[in-house]
């Protein structure tokens, strides 16, 4: 120490590590660290959670996906198939690419498709998702091909393709099965298509497997675990017979190149036993799409948007066709008339004008005079004048006691006439008359006479005949057969398998009279018809046929404006129906044939034309064609 004068000594020297060493010393150490933490992880994943992260994994390609059963099919009464499917494909593409690669794929695909380039490019600029869908329904084999050369952006999925209908029968009925424009399975359904559709349509099967983010299977030795088997659609039997539908439609194209009716022509076959439709036509063909259903009244809509289907959804007057069950109801009741008690049919002596019959004019057609003459003789030769005097004998009530029998029923004021089952799955227009409060005695009975003052379609009258051609019991028409259910189908809805109601309109005895006198109205001179079995008896073929033929004036005359502006030409200001029924003499008529005609063009310097001359001989070739085919088949 200092003080005992003796120094200390002084320590040794520390050296320290330079700056630089001691920062990657650090740097060593923290990296041991980490790798150590990795390495106990990796451990942890290979070893100790091993299976978790792989069930992880196959989770993440296990999907769950659809695939779509076949639709079933339409068929007629035969077995024939009146729809065909095809094979067709989905394109995607995939547009995660530069501007410059979309522009030169969809160039592409535009040009094999004929699609245009600037709709898809807005389709492309609009979609966020790496794949996005071209087009569906593709039918064009090419795309296969173009497929395979550009698999890396381009997709196809195979699917079924319905053209409905793959000819031009029963194309109104039928409908339509997808757009055009848009082929999607679930949209634009018309027709049977639609009204069928929870028959036809199958229920998709839900499967299970592993895809990845295009629903591609990954592994073809993987088999898909089935979550629900689903089922196709069932086949629907139509009572419809394709032989018949033919020579209808060829009928109708015949009446609509020689007189060009607006806004078209209809036909209707039915069994008049079964009530069964063996054929339901209607020209022109064209079903809207946009307009569907036709769910407003004949007065909002334009006659171009009734072209779907004339025998459902164009309500008219029947006109003289409805004279029969005026006829029906005089010989019924509890003080019937006889077909030979004379009736009024003339006009009053140097008068051409129409007569007072209660409180309405009545005249005759083309202002014929005509004197006493039986019941018979009205009827078979179409007098309003006589038929008007029944009516307003039998009084108001009588009337509409024959309209409610006949299935006219009130409804919201009104009487209106609706077919059951599938037919107001059709847009079916229903028959109506005048509002109740609109009724006047004296007046509105008289009219309904020779069927004015109420509006029926052409399968109302085809079905009201059914009474008329059997034994007196009206048989609603019926358009389904039978279905056929695949496997795993619960049944079908409860409208298409119930059984219609039959109502009693004449007794048996009224029927066979009034079927007699419509086998005089073609055989007997006098009769509207009689001209046609004169001139060409050959094409009667030797068969007993009845008939009746009906001329009806629109009551808006706005409608006929329309008309002839729209097609620039003259045409009828009057309605025209025709109804056969064959054979006549057997106890009972098996076919009813009803045909209609709405303002046929006209000749020049003439106003109307007569059912007869337009309709007759197509309502007697159909006949004629049913009668030969049972005559070779017995």
């Amino acid at each position: 120490m200092k003080y005992f004068g003796l120094h200390d000594a002084d320590p040794a020297p520390v050296h320290k590590a330079p700056a630089p060493v001691r920062r990657f010393s650090w740097v060593v150490t923290g990296l041991l660290i980490i790798f150590a933490a990795l390495a106990l992880r990796l451990v942890q994943i290979q070893v100790l959670n091993h299976d978790d992260f792989r069930k992880t994994a196959s989770g993440q390609y296990l999907k769950r996906f659809k695939i779509t059963h076949d639709r079933g099919r339409i068929l007629d009464r035969n077995g024939v198939p009146l729809v065909h499917d095809y094979l067709g494909w989905n394109l995607c593409m995939r547009v995660d690419c530069s501007p410059r690669a979309r522009q030169r794929r969809a160039a592409l695909v535009a040009d094999a498709l004929g699609l245009e380039l600037r709709d898809i490019l807005d389709r492309m600029r609009a979609v966020k998702k790496t794949w996005f869908q071209v087009a569906r329904g593709i039918r064009q084999p090419s795309i296969v091909d173009l497929a395979r050369k550009h698999g890396d952006w381009l997709s196809l999925d195979a699917t079924t393709i319905r053209l409905q209908p793959a000819f031009p029968l029963a194309e109104g009925l039928l409908g339509r099965f997808g757009s055009p424009k848009n082929l999607r399975q679930d949209r634009h359904l018309v027709g049977l298509e639609a009204a069928l559709n929870p028959v036809l349509q199958g229920k998709d099967a839900c499967l299970e497997g592993f895809r990845d983010g295009r629903c591609i299977q990954l592994s073809l030795e993987e088999e898909n675990r089935v979550i629900d088997p689903g089922h196709g659609g069932a086949d629907v039997y139509l009572t419809l017979d394709k032989e018949v539908q033919e020579v209808a439609e060829r009928v109708l194209d015949s009446v609509m190149e020689k007189y060009s009716p607006r806004p078209g022509a209809g036909a209707v076959v039915l069994d008049a036993w079964s009530g069964e439709v063996l054929a339901l036509a209607s020209r022109p063909c064209s079903p809207d799409l946009r307009q569907w259903p036709y769910v407003r009244s004949q007065e909002q809509r334009g006659l171009e948007d009734v072209q779907w289907m004339i025998p459902l959804t164009y309500a008219v007057p029947p006109g003289s066709t409805f004279k029969p069950f005026t006829v029906g109801e005089a010989l019924s009741g509890a003080n019937p008339r006889r077909l030979t008690d004379i009736v009024d049919c003339g006009h009053p002596e140097g008068t051409r004008g129409p007569v007072m019959i209660g409180r309405r004019g009545v005249r005759n057609y083309k202002h014929k005079r005509h004197g006493n003459v039986s019941v018979e003789r009205a009827l078979m030769a179409s007098y309003n004048v006589g038929m008007a005097r029944l009516a307003d004998q039998m009084g108001l009530e009588r009337m509409a006691g024959l309209l409610g029998r006949i299935g006219f029923e009130e409804r919201g004021g009104c009487y209106s006439l609706a077919l059951p089952g599938v037919w107001s799955r059709l847009g079916k227009e229903p028959g109506s008359t005048a509002p109740t409060g609109l009724w006047r005695k004296g007046y509105t009975a008289v009219s309904w006479s020779f069927g004015q003052e109420m509006r029926m379609t052409l399968m109302d009258l085809a079905y009201a005949y059914t009474a008329i051609a059997t034994d007196g019991t009206l048989r609603p028409p019926v358009l389904t057969r039978k279905v056929t259910h695949p496997a795993g189908n619960r049944g079908s809805p409860r409208w298409l398998e119930q059984t219609p109601e039959r109502r009693v309109l004449f007794t048996p005895g009224v029927a066979a009279r009034l079927r007699g006198v419509l086998r005089k109205v073609i055989e007997v001179k006098g009769g509207t018809l009689n001209r046609l079995y004169r001139e060409q008896r050959s094409l009667f073929g030797g068969h007993a046929m009845g008939a009746k033929t009906g001329t009806a004036t629109v009551e808006d005359p706005a409608i006929r404006n329309r008309l002839d502006q729209a097609a620039g030409k003259k045409h009828s200001e009057n309605i025209l129906s025709l109804v056969v029924i064959g054979p006549v003499g057997e106890g009972f008529a098996r076919y009813i044939v009803a045909l209609t005609a709405p303002h046929p063009r006209c000749k020049t310097g003439r106003k109307t034309i007569s059912a007869g001359r337009v309709l007759g001989q197509c309502g007697v070739e159909i006949m004629r064609f049913l009668l030969d085919r049972d005559r070779v088949r017995t």
